[in-house]
């Protein structure tokens, strides 16, 4: 998919897959969404993280998704699983790394230097913003990534609250009032 497209592209529904159900996995071919999402960490759990994490790798690796955009949530890097995540999914024709937890540009950039040199270089890098100091610091994030700057007005920030918010944004201030918003 070229990047004028990505950007262009409407996502009216978005599939949550875990990574864990191999069945489940199977079946999002056929299910008509715009974005399948297959989410190695919260749906998954601790014990099966590297099953789950085999299983995504050759869901993915195996096609057949036609028009949907493939996404793989992974885990923090600050967990026993990231960087495994990161270099598996790294391999594969993966259409966005949706990352969680992101605070801070320095972790977009962290996972941004994972990707360099692989296939995935260069995917667009969604990160969920699901933490007090993450909404507070969502326009710094944005003025301080080069991933945001560098796919302009479309780069994705996903916001955590009370309930799940997605938006995108060329400004972090409608991106933060969003978040703020659905917080009351």
């Amino acid at each position: 998919m070229t990047d004028a497209n990505r950007r262009l592209r409407p996502r009216r529904s978005v599939l949550y897959m875990p990574g864990a159900n191999a069945r489940a996995m199977e079946k999002s071919r056929e299910i008509d969404c715009d974005t399948v999402i297959f989410d190695l960490e919260d749906a998954v759990a601790p014990d099966a993280k590297a099953t789950a994490r085999g299983q995504v790798a050759a869901a993915v690796g195996a096609g057949g998704f036609g028009h949907r955009e493939v996404v793989v949530r992974v885990n923090g890097l600050d967990t026993p699983w990231g960087r495994d995540d990161v270099a598996a999914i790294a391999a594969l024709p993966v259409d966005a790394l949706l990352v969680p937890k992101i605070e801070a540009a320095e972790q977009v950039q962290a996972y941004a230097g994972l990707l360099a040199g692989t296939r995935a270089a260069g995917v667009p890098i969604w990160a969920m913003i699901e933490t007090p100091r993450g909404v507070l610091g969502v326009e710094r994030l944005l003025a301080n990534s080069p991933r945001a700057r560098s796919i302009g007005s479309c780069w994705t920030v996903c916001i955590s609250t009370s309930r799940t918010l997605r938006a995108s944004s060329a400004s972090a201030n409608r991106a933060a009032t969003s978040a703020s918003t659905a917080r009351r």
